[in-house]
């Protein structure tokens, strides 16, 4: 048997250095969702918004609008989180 095997309490960590530096694409990765998770909501209450305004005197599916509201916005979240992110980001590329 050999003593390789280090107990916990006597291991030696540096300070300020418990993790690793992220990569680049690790980088971009956080900030694209965290992008996205901000973006999504509010476009879909925009898409939302816009379509309850363009149709609020007609009599038409509620249902039907409000769920184009919410496909737009999505698309458009997602299209403009990534955006922002790669935006963000783009200088960690270089």
């Amino acid at each position: 048997m050999t003593n390789d095997i280090v107990p916990a309490g006597q291991q030696s960590v540096e300070p300020g250095k418990t993790r690793p530096e992220p990569t680049p694409q690790q980088a971009f990765q956080r900030t694209a969702i965290k992008a996205i998770a901000i973006s999504v909501p509010v476009a879909v209450a925009f898409f939302i918004g816009l379509i309850a305004i363009a149709v609020a005197r007609q009599h038409q599916n509620w249902t039907a609008m409000i769920a184009v509201g919410v496909g737009l916005g999505v698309l458009a979240g997602i299209f403009f989180g990534l955006l922002a992110a790669f935006v963000h980001s783009s200088e960690l590329f270089d």
